[in-house]
């Protein structure tokens, strides 16, 4: 007798889904000894980067709703990984910048990410990786928010 795969293995969402799942699940349990998540990691990358930048702007870049935003926001200020300000321009709008702590969590927050990566990732080639983040970007782009 063969075993049959499961119908719900042929749907890409649900595969892609499993498989960021378990790649956050792999990194989890190392950030939360530093005191930060995955997504808390993301998000102070594009701070970093990008900041200081606006609350709606790292929602819009993360595809992240308001009202998340704003709790998450808030869970970065009050654990001093990140600075709150009014921008100047538009007084109801926040700009957000990463702190001289939030650097150093983010410093160690990457690596472990970028570890979970590689370990997940170890069984293609770098040839089936680049096409891999070239193809994810290419549905990011067609996926509408």
């Amino acid at each position: 007798m063969t075993a049959t795969v499961p119908a719900i293995m042929e749907s890409y969402g649900f595969l892609l889904a499993k498989a960021a799942q378990r790649l956050v699940q792999a990194c989890e349990p190392e950030l939360a000894a530093h005191g930060i998540t995955a997504r808390h990691v993301g998000m102070l990358r594009t701070i970093a980067e990008q900041g200081p930048i606006s609350q709606k702007a790292l929602g819009d870049l993360h595809r992240i709703d308001r009202t998340t935003m704003v709790t998450l926001t808030d869970e970065l200020a009050s654990a001093g990984l990140i600075h709150r300000t009014r921008a100047e321009n538009d007084r109801r709008s926040n700009l957000l910048s990463i702190s001289t702590y939030g650097a150093s969590k983010l410093q160690r927050g990457w690596s472990v990410v970028q570890r979970a990566e590689l370990q997940a990732l170890s069984m293609l080639t770098e040839k089936e990786q680049a096409q891999l983040k070239k193809l994810l970007l290419k549905i990011m782009e067609g996926v509408p928010t």
